[in-house]
């Protein structure tokens, strides 16, 4: 008889510590600036959600002497980043990583294609407390805005 023969496998993870698909209320518990193995700068950006687990997402930032085109598609990934996390544009020339811990967000995390491994596919800043007057429920409905734009009235 296996020591293992008592353990009901099912019971675990392969992810014990991070966030599996699904949707969750996270907040930003650290934020910091490296490079990658293969020499690229980047944003980590870590989301922690109630229950303790958490997930990082990486946005490569964008350097001067990085081909223009990818400049520019490395410094629309970081507009997007800061936006989605409700940060106004007219501070983003002075922040510092740190100042994204403590900012709320709704996230939706899936699976990685080909890969045991899961990533954010979307983020939207949380509204919480008496102040979103049913903006979120508002926020929530994009899917139903027509192609053409606008919403009938």
């Amino acid at each position: 008889m296996s020591i293992f023969s008592d353990v009901n496998f099912d019971e675990g993870s392969d992810n014990p510590f991070g966030l599996e698909s699904g949707d969750y209320d996270v907040v930003v518990s650290e934020a910091k600036i490296e490079r990658s193995e293969k020499g690229n700068l980047g944003l980590w950006v870590t989301f922690s959600a109630e229950n303790g687990k958490s997930i990082r997402k990486w946005t490569t930032m964008p350097e001067s002497d990085q081909e223009e085109e990818t400049r520019k598609r490395n410094t629309s990934f970081l507009r997007l980043l800061l936006k989605q996390l409700g940060v106004p544009q007219d501070r983003w020339n002075q922040l510092d990583p740190e100042d994204l811990v403590g900012i709320e967000a709704r996230i939706i995390v899936v699976p990685q294609k080909d890969s045991d491994y899961f990533q954010v596919k979307k983020i939207t800043p949380r509204i919480t407390g008496d102040h979103s007057d049913g903006l979120q429920e508002f926020m929530s409905k994009s899917d139903d805005v027509p192609a053409g734009g606008g919403l009938g009235f």
